[in-house]
């Protein structure tokens, strides 16, 4: 609970005094640490005089986060209160013959949590929801409730109502503030995947790579494993005991390549993960294509994108290109690519190939274009475009 105090008495910024110059001050004294905008008699001040029979206007304002809880009133004498009462936020009183001491009272609104943990994993909060994954290694998902740890931002606020209906798939709990405002969350719970494709990357460096990132939660996996990658134009095997993990954010990716043409840039390259046993885990489709697209479609919503754009879109030029030089896939160019709408991404104009002829057909004049700042396209160096 957050407070201020105004300690009042008989209105000007300097006392009262009779012909005589005997007359006794009473005096208001307003003290305030935090930031409620409240108002005495239309004024914020430190310090007012007032006289007795006086009418006084409280109003304790508004506090961003809280709720008004109330006054207390400390004085000598009776307060006698003509408009609203002690748990009104605007009260009116007369002056008594004696100082009058008033402190505002608020209670916070937030419902807010500061984390949520499920077996000691933490969770993933997202607005009302949090997602919780649980190790690969977990047998059941808990069904007890010591398992959730919940803690509330506000140390005052509580939770309340924690249950399950569906073996631990989902939980939902309320978080009461101090001001009894309340909020309703849910916990999705799963078990990860032995294997699970977190996204993609391009690489150009001479030739053209989809990067496959992968998780594999199974430590049985990282050995003796491999992707298999198959598209129109050919089949290759990659071995995990060949790729160096990498590390990023506090995960281990195993970043699996695929190479690719020119001219297969518009090819679906299917992924199959296969365990030790040749037992198929994971199947995904994917092409350069559609990468690119991603990029461009994007662009209004993620800066590093937005400068990705030329870059992508002389690489789809120069695939469609290929294409055309080679006679392969002519139906589907890899740069005749359009929205959900129907609305052309890359323009004819942009299409533009007349100056291309076989002497500057090479594709050193794709990779070595690239844009400071972003990785997208960075020459080998992968990045991530998220599923």
């Amino acid at each position: 609970m957050c407070c201020f105090s105004f300690s009042y008495a008989p209105a000007s910024e300097a006392p009262y005094t009779d012909a005589s110059g005997s007359y006794e001050a009473r005096f208001v004294t307003v003290n305030s640490s935090d930031s409620a905008d409240y108002t005495l008699n239309g004024v914020t001040k430190a310090q007012l005089y007032f006289a007795e029979g006086q009418e006084i206007t409280v109003d304790a304002g508004t506090k961003e986060g809280y709720s008004f809880k109330g006054w207390s009133i400390n004085s000598e004498e009776e307060i006698v209160i003509s408009e609203g009462n002690i748990s009104t936020s605007i009260v009116k009183f007369t002056m008594p013959d004696a100082n009058v001491g008033m402190t505002a009272g608020w209670a916070s609104s937030d419902a807010s949590l500061q984390s949520v943990s499920v077996s000691d994993v933490a969770g993933e909060i997202n607005g009302n929801t949090i997602t919780v994954v649980l190790p690969y290694t977990t047998e059941v998902l808990p069904t007890n409730e010591v398992d959730i740890s919940i803690v509330p931002t506000d140390s005052i606020a509580s939770v309340k109502d924690l249950k399950t209906e569906d073996e631990g798939k989902t939980w939902t709990f309320t978080v009461e503030a101090e001001d009894k405002t309340t909020q309703q969350y849910t916990i999705n719970v799963s078990i990860a995947d032995r294997v699970i494709l977190e996204g993609y990357s391009v690489r150009l460096d001479g030739k053209i790579g989809l990067n496959f990132h992968m998780l594999l939660n199974d430590d049985s996996l990282k050995k003796d494993s491999y992707m298999k990658f198959i598209w129109n134009g050919g089949e290759v095997q990659v071995s995990t005991d060949s790729i160096q993990p990498t590390t990023v954010n506090g995960k281990t990716y195993y970043i699996f390549p695929c190479e690719v043409a020119a001219k297969e840039m518009a090819d679906v390259i299917t992924a199959k993960f296969y365990d030790s046993n040749n037992t198929c885990l994971m199947e995904k489709q994917y092409s350069v294509k559609e990468y690119a697209q991603v990029i461009i479609e994007n662009k209004d919503n993620n800066e590093e994108y937005a400068n990705a754009i030329p870059l992508a879109k002389a690489m789809l030029n120069y695939g469609a290109y290929a294409q055309q030089y080679f006679d392969y896939n002519e139906s589907n160019l890899a740069n005749n690519i359009t929205d959900a709408n129907g609305n052309v991404l890359i323009s004819d104009t942009e299409k533009d190939l007349s100056s291309i002829t076989v002497d500057t057909f090479t594709f050193s004049k794709v990779s070595a274009m690239t844009i400071d700042g972003i990785g997208t396209f960075a020459g080998a160096t992968p990045s991530f475009q998220w599923k």
